[in-house]
């Protein structure tokens, strides 16, 4: 069971540990993909929460729900496409997706540069016994939220190989400094 108290808490983190590493790096068809799984009671997180799509998880049973199994985490890339978050319950049910998070107030002190997602999860989790994890689709960083805090964040691991536009300049930058102009320039032996 998966609950929000104590050192559980760190299981429940090194549990969507394996959903970062799921979600961060690409979703359906190689695309990067943001989200968010608000785990907790769906009866008290009801009042911040309204449908904003057809629930395609409604209907289906525990066993076609669990948050773990292969095949359900497969169905969640395609879902995580959709806007809105995924309501987990704390035995680790998917309820929902495509939820519109609408807590009473955002959180205070986050962080620049984090989007509505993120507060939209700092808020619901400062007013509900609840954890939010954020998917950053722009860094894949997963950012795990409790008491309308930042718990933990866990930066998306970088494929070896791959560069960014400032490592790109970075490299150019300096292989224009280290590069000789000419035969002239070559040290003398």
């Amino acid at each position: 069971m998966i609950t929000h108290a104590g050192s559980s808490s760190q299981k429940h983190t090194s549990s969507n540990r394996k959903n970062h590493y799921i979600f961060a790096p690409a979703a359906a068809e190689g695309k990067p993909v943001g989200t968010v799984f608000v785990i907790g009671s769906p009866d008290l997180l009801a009042p911040y929460t309204r449908q904003m799509v057809l629930n395609p998880f409604r209907g289906y049973s525990a066993d076609e729900r669990r948050i773990f199994d292969r095949s359900v985490q497969e169905t969640m890339k395609e879902f995580s496409l959709i806007d809105g978050a995924f309501i987990v319950s704390s035995d680790g049910l998917i309820e929902t997706a495509g939820t519109y998070l609408n807590p009473p107030s955002s959180a205070g002190d986050l962080p620049r540069g984090l989007g509505a997602r993120h507060h939209a999860a700092a808020g619901l989790t400062a007013c509900t016994p609840s954890t939010a994890v954020t998917v950053s689709e722009s860094t894949g960083t997963v950012t795990v939220f409790q008491n309308g805090r930042i718990f933990t964040e866990i930066e998306a691991p970088r494929r070896i190989g791959t560069t960014t536009r400032k490592s790109e300049a970075f490299f150019a930058d300096t292989l224009a400094e280290q590069t000789p102009a000419g035969p002239e320039d070559l040290p003398q032996s």
